[in-house]
């Protein structure tokens, strides 16, 4: 499986991407599996042969799964770029650790039969606070050399790809229903107008991205804000077909009673649960939910093997009601479906 989630800055927010918190959510990583971060993972930062940085690494050393990121501009380049350079999974990355990969710009990744284009860097908006060589480096913005080279593994492969991951947005994105998320300095970010202009030539699923601190998704569901949750990449799948234009459109909460089946670690889903295509019939979109309650049975009914509860929702019913009706083991839970994908839960 593969999971990504957004910056950690180091020591920062180092917890979220630890084997324990990530089981708390569902997620019990095996070798197989692999966690991207989506830039600024600030590893090494001093000296990577003693203080924080050595018990950091030390530690995810010790991790059974595979950690990979995409460089920042919270980053130490000098040490970063001091690693040897490998051939993993199809493109260069720095390696860091055996299981610990920098996965270098304009670099295509075939990652379980998946492909991911890459490409790090973005402005500093803080620039002016830091100091170069010690706190800010230059390297945060991609050279000339580097877009070319990523223009040219996008030439090789079509200009298309499955997924993108970024540290920054495109600027086409910076900002959602009108409403700006970041200061507007950072709209002179030079990374996010070329990765503006790749996305108008790019065919692609889904692009993924940290850096603005926000968590959302598109309307459409192409493009994925990043911060502190970590989200599993098969769970962006939306409906297809005009039958879920009104449910890709809108946000809907269910209550809903679930029961823990054996081996479930946790109530807890990874933030963007599988939720697979469902075949055209003859009904509407409105015969198949009703929203703010627990809507139709045969969407109850998916949502319930897709996130492998294992009790149908007796009828639909407010939480206070739905209380009243909890069997032993059985737990009340309000799943928030937004855009076509499970976007939150929350234990009621």
């Amino acid at each position: 499986m593969i999971y990504l989630t957004g910056d950690i800055h180091g020591p920062m927010d180092f917890d979220r991407i630890r084997p324990e918190n990530l089981i708390r959510q569902g997620m019990d990583c095996q070798p197989d599996d692999i966690l991207i971060v989506c830039g600024d993972f600030g590893i090494p930062w001093t000296d990577p042969d003693q203080g924080s940085d050595r018990e950091m690494l030390e530690e995810i050393a010790r991790w059974p799964y595979m950690v990979a990121f995409v460089d920042g501009n919270h980053e130490n380049f000098t040490r970063l770029n001091a690693y040897p350079v490998v051939e993993w999974k199809g493109g260069k990355a720095h390696q860091l650790l055996p299981n610990l990969f920098h996965l270098m710009r304009g670099e295509l990744f075939t990652l379980e039969n998946h492909t991911f284009f890459i490409m790090g860097g973005a402005m500093s908006t803080d620039q002016w606070s830091r100091q170069e060589g010690i706190s800010w480096w230059p390297e945060e913005i991609p050279s000339e050399t580097e877009w070319k080279h990523a223009w040219d593994t996008l030439d090789r492969f079509r200009w298309k790809v499955d997924y993108v991951v970024t540290h920054t947005a495109p600027a086409c994105w910076k900002t959602e229903e009108g409403m700006q998320i970041i200061p507007s300095l950072e709209d002179q970010c030079p990374v996010a107008r070329k990765l503006e202009e790749m996305e108008s030539r790019l065919t692609y699923r889904r692009w993924f991205f940290g850096h603005l601190h926000e968590e959302r998704i598109t309307q459409e569901g192409k493009a994925v804000w990043l911060y502190e949750k970590v989200v599993d990449i098969t769970g962006n799948t939306k409906f297809q077909g005009k039958l879920w234009q009104k449910f890709l459109t809108s946000s809907y909460d269910y209550p809903m009673i679930c029961r823990r089946e054996p081996g479930r670690k946790d109530m807890k889903q990874s933030l963007l649960a599988r939720f697979p295509d469902f075949p055209e019939e003859s009904e509407t979109a409105a015969d198949r939910f009703a929203p703010g309650i627990a809507g139709s049975k045969t969407l109850i009914q998916l949502i319930l093997k897709t996130m492998g509860y294992g009790k149908a929702l007796p009828s639909p019913a407010s939480p206070e009601k739905l209380k009243k009706q909890l069997d032993a083991g059985e737990e009340l839970w309000m799943v928030t479906v937004q855009h076509g994908v499970f976007w939150r839960e929350q234990k009621l």
